[in-house]
């Protein structure tokens, strides 16, 4: 598989989850708008993970515009790891908070 088409599957990648983590955000809290502490460390995961997940997104998109006229694998590599580390720790994250606060399962 070219480097081309590989950036640009992760950026729509990283763009879906990004989306999916928004549509999840706007689903957190009660009906009538009451909010509690839980969902308001849920709404920070939620951001932090669309806040970072939006860029990397248009970095992969970029790097696959820039591979006609470079070799682009060394960093597609180094950033795919990079957001591989990003989603999981975030995963890590909701699963400690979500066991902290008794609502595992």
């Amino acid at each position: 598989m070219s480097a081309r088409l590989l950036a640009c599957a992760a950026g729509c990648l990283a763009l879906a989850l990004s989306i999916l983590a928004y549509q999840e955000f706007r689903l957190v809290g009660f009906p009538d708008g009451f909010v509690s502490n839980w969902d308001r460390t849920r709404k920070i995961l939620y951001l932090l993970f669309i806040g970072a997940s939006l860029p990397t997104s248009a970095w992969f998109v970029s790097l696959g515009w820039t591979a006609a006229r470079r070799a682009i694998r060394a960093r597609l590599r180094a950033t795919a790891i990079a957001y591989a580390v990003f989603v999981a720790l975030v995963l890590v994250a909701d699963h400690y908070l979500r066991e902290l606060s008794g609502r595992g399962g």
